[in-house]
C-alpha cells in the first residue's frame, strides 16, 4: 500500500548539517556539525518548538541515542557522540557524565535496557572498534576489535549479543564480553547502518554505500535477495515501532519507506542529502538534512502542513540544483520533452528527466498519492559539454560555484564538499578549505593539486595561457593537464610512511621499541589528522631510534 507522506514542519535551529535525529519522550533531538544538540518539544497543536541547545562538544556532533526510563535514569537521558571522540550523557539539558575511550569519531550509539533493568550502550567509531558500556557505572565493559576500517553502526541483537557494520564491508557478531561470534559479507561497498528486528524472529537489516539493503539472521546467514533501495549511497536506516516497516535515506536526497519485506511504501523528496532518519512515535518520519534543516513528514492529512506551506516547499524543491551523480548518473537517452509530463508514472518516486524550453534538464518525481509529476530540481552537471559541468550552476553553503566536488578522507570516512570557480587560485581554495574544516596544513599541496585537476573544462575564455605560479600568479612552471576525478584519499600520502614506521619499530629491541598500542595510536592520529598528545609523545620517543634502522 502506497502512503502519501507530505511535509509536516521544518526547523532551522542549526547552522550546519544536521547529522543525527533521535526521538525522545517529549519530542525530538538533533545533532549537528555546528557542534550542538538541539532539543524540540512537541506541543498540543502538533508543532515542534526548540526548548534547549546543548553545548559541550568541541567538534561535530555525529550521533544520538535515548536512554529509556530505568532505575539508573528514572527520567531517561540523552546521549551524544562526537568527532571530539567523547560520548556525553545529558540529564534535563545539563551534561551529567562523559564516557572516554574511543580514539576517533563516535559515529553511532545504540541503547538497550537489559531484562534485569541495567542500561547498556553500544558505541562505534572511526577508530575501527565498538565499545559496550554499563551506563549505571559509566564503565566500558568490552572493546570490540576485529574490523579493518571505521565501524559505522551497531545494534543489540539480545541482552548479551551485538552486531556491528563497517567500512570493511563486513557484518560482525559479538557477545557482551567482546568475544567474536562470527562475521558475514555480501555488500559491495561500505556498510553505513544496521537495524535489529526482534519480533517475530531476530533479524538484521543492513544498508550500504552500494545502494542496497540486505537481510540476515543473527548467525550471519543471508535471508533473501538484496533490495536495490537507492541509486547512490545510503546514509541512514530505521525501523518503525512494531517492526512492520523500515526507512532509508541517503545521498540521492530522498527518504524511502518500505514494508519489512522490502515492498515500496513511499518516497520523500528533499532539497539536499539526508544523513539520518527515524520514525516518530506516531509513525511520522523525521529527517536530518545536509542543509541544516530538521524536516518532519506525515502521511496523516490532519498533521500535514498548510496548503500554502506545501506549495512553498514544492517551490523550494523545484529550485534545487542536483548533481547528476546523486541521481545515479544521467544517460542522454533518458531526457524527454515537456509533453512527457502528460503521461503518468509507473511507480511512486519514479524520476523523469525533462528538457525545458530554456534548455535545462529538470527532474520530476511521480507522486502516486497526488497523481502528478512534481519538479524536484534541475541537473547542474548534465551529460553535455565540458565533462558535464555547467558554469555557475552548483550551490554549496548558500553560494554558487562552477564546480562542487567531494574530498574523501580515506575509506569509511565521510567526504567533505569543496566548491570553486573557473580561474580561482587552487592554493587559496585549498587553504580556505583547510581552515574551514580544521584540517592538517600538510594537506595543502595535495588538495591544491586536486582542485587544479578538477578545473579541467572550467577555464573561462580569455584566461591567459602563459605559465603562472599557482600561489602568487607570477611566472613559473605550468601544471600539466590531469584527468578530472571525483574524490581524493588524502590519507593515502601517508601509507608508505606508516608502513615504514611499523617496519622500523619491529626491528627495534629493548625499551626503545614502541608497544603495539603506541604504534596504532600514532597511525590513528596520522590517518584522522586529529591531534593526540599521547601519540605525539610516542613519536617523540621514536626519535631516539638508532639512525641505522
Amino acid at each position: 500500500t502506497v502512503m502519501n507522506f507530505k511535509l509536516r514542519c521544518e526547523s532551522h535551529a542549526h547552522t550546519a548539517d544536521v547529522r543525527a535525529v533521535c526521538v525522545i519522550p517529549s519530542g525530538i533531538a538533533t545533532a549537528s556539525r555546528d557542534k550542538t544538540v538541539a532539543v524540540f518539544e512537541e506541543k498540543a497543536d502538533g508543532s515542534f518548538v526548540q526548548v534547549q541547545t546543548l553545548i559541550g562538544h568541541s567538534n561535530f556532533v555525529t550521533s544520538l541515542a535515548w536512554i529509556p526510563s530505568c532505575s539508573a535514569f528514572p527520567e531517561g537521558a540523552l546521549i551524544s557522540g562526537s568527532d571530539d571522540k567523547k560520548i556525553l550523557i545529558w540529564r534535563d539539558g545539563t551534561q551529567a557524565a562523559q564516557l572516554l575511550g574511543h580514539e576517533g569519531t563516535v559515529c553511532s550509539l545504540a541503547v538497550r535496557v537489559k531484562s534485569c533493568g541495567t542500561p547498556i550502550l553500544l558505541s562505534t567509531s572511526w577508530d575501527f572498534t565498538g565499545r559496550i558500556w554499563d551506563l549505571t557505572t559509566g564503565t566500558c565493559i568490552a572493546v570490540l576489535k576485529g574490523h579493518e576500517a571505521a565501524v559505522w553502526g551497531g545494534a543489540f541483537t539480545s541482552d548479551s549479543t551485538v552486531a556491528t557494520v563497517s567500512a570493511d564491508k563486513s557484518v560482525r557478531f559479538w557477545n557482551a564480553s567482546g568475544i567474536p561470534l562470527g562475521a558475514a559479507s555480501g555488500h559491495a561497498d561500505v556498510i553505513r547502518a544496521v537495524c535489529a528486528k526482534h519480533s517475530p524472529s531476530n533479524e538484521l537489516l543492513t544498508a550500504s554505500n552500494d545502494g542496497t539493503v540486505r537481510w540476515w539472521d543473527t548467525a550471519g546467514q543471508s535471508l533473501k535477495s538484496p533490495l536495490v533501495a537507492h541509486n547512490n549511497y545510503i546514509y541512514g536506516m530505521a525501523l518503525n515501532a512494531d517492526g512492520t516497516m523500515f526507512a532509508t535515506c541517503g545521498e540521492d536526497r530522498t527518504a524511502r519507506i518500505w514494508s519489512i519485506d522490502g515492498q515500496p511504501v513511499a518516497v520523500i523528496e528533499t532539497p539536499r542529502e539526508v544523513w539520518s532518519i527515524t520514525f516518530t512515535s506516531n509513525g511520522d518520519i523525521a529527517l536530518a538534512c545536509a542543509d541544516g534543516v530538521l524536516r518532519i513528514f506525515s502521511a496523516v492529512e490532519s498533521r500535514q502542513a498548510s496548503a500554502q506551506q506545501l506549495i512553498e516547499y514544492e517551490e523550494c524543491l523545484s529550485q534545487a540544483n542536483i548533481p547528476q551523480q546523486t541521481m545515479g548518473g544521467l544517460d542522454p537517452k533518458q531526457i524527454k520533452d515537456e509533453s512527457s509530463l502528460g503521461e503518468p508514472g509507473q511507480k511512486e518516486g519514479e524520476h523523469r528527466f525533462v528538457r525545458s524550453g530554456s534548455g535545462d534538464v529538470d527532474v520530476y518525481s511521480w507522486s502516486s498519492g497526488d497523481s502528478r509529476w512534481i519538479k524536484i530540481g534541475s541537473v547542474v552537471d548534465g551529460p553535455q559539454g565540458n565533462g558535464g559541468a555547467h558554469i555557475g550552476s552548483q550551490e554549496l553553503d548558500g553560494k554558487t560555484y562552477d564546480r562542487v566536488v567531494d574530498v574523501a578522507f580515506g575509506e569509511g570516512q565521510p567526504s567533505l564538499k569543496l566548491g570553486f570557480n573557473a580561474g580561482d587560485n587552487p592554493y587559496l581554495v585549498a587553504q580556505n578549505f583547510i581552515e574551514k574544516h580544521e584540517l592538517d596544513q600538510d594537506f595543502l599541496q595535495q588538495i591544491a593539486e586536486f582542485v587544479q585537476q578538477n578545473m579541467g573544462g572550467l577555464q573561462p575564455s580569455g584566461q591567459p595561457s602563459g605559465n603562472a605560479d599557482p600561489l602568487t600568479g607570477q611566472g613559473s612552471q605550468q601544471a600539466p593537464a590531469l584527468p578530472v576525478v571525483d574524490a581524493i584519499p588524502v590519507t593515502s600520502i601517508h601509507a608508505k610512511a606508516l608502513a615504514k614506521f611499523k617496519e622500523i619499530n619491529s626491528k627495534i629491541e629493548g625499551r626503545l621499541r614502541l608497544s603495539d598500542v603506541s604504534v596504532e595510536r600514532v597511525i590513528t592520529m596520522v590517518k584522522s589528522s586529529k591531534f593526540d598528545q599521547e601519540a605525539c609523545d610516542d613519536l617523540v620517543a621514536s626519535l631516539q631510534w638508532p639512525n641505522d634502522k
